[in-house]
């Protein structure tokens, strides 16, 4: 019984909570985030009452929503850096550097003005994309 509770757990709630969660994850505040986690820890309360979230996490197999919401974001980034993608005509021009940099950056750092802007999906992950 617990393993169809978890099944209809990720397919009707936490699908609902991690809908374009990709594009909002790095400008989510800490206290939006934390409820979110919320939902997922009484969820898995409710079908493990005498595991903790920890265990439950491991007993199912599942991550936190916010490991979740990185790995969708950057491979969303990543799938995006391909030219065919539809997203990557909005990708900032790529670093043309003459110099052997420690720390080689793909992107050009977009210049923002605001934190806000600073955080959103496509700025954040330039900024924060280097080869490797």
């Amino acid at each position: 019984k617990p393993k169809e509770l978890t099944i209809f757990y990720v397919t009707c709630i936490r699908s609902v909570m991690e809908y374009a969660c990709a594009l909002f994850h790095n400008s989510l505040p800490q206290y939006l985030s934390d409820d979110l986690e919320y939902c997922q820890k009484r969820a898995l309360k409710i079908i493990y009452p005498h595991s903790s979230y920890v265990q439950a996490l491991e007993e199912t197999g599942l991550k936190s929503l916010f490991e979740r919401r990185e790995e969708i974001s950057s491979k969303l980034f990543r799938d995006a850096c391909n030219t065919k993608h539809k997203l990557h005509k909005l990708l900032p021009k790529k670093f043309a550097c003459p110099y052997n940099l420690r720390k080689k950056r793909t992107f050009d750092n977009p210049t923002t003005s605001t934190k806000r802007t600073q955080l959103n999906f496509i700025n954040f992950n330039a900024r924060n994309s280097y080869t490797l």
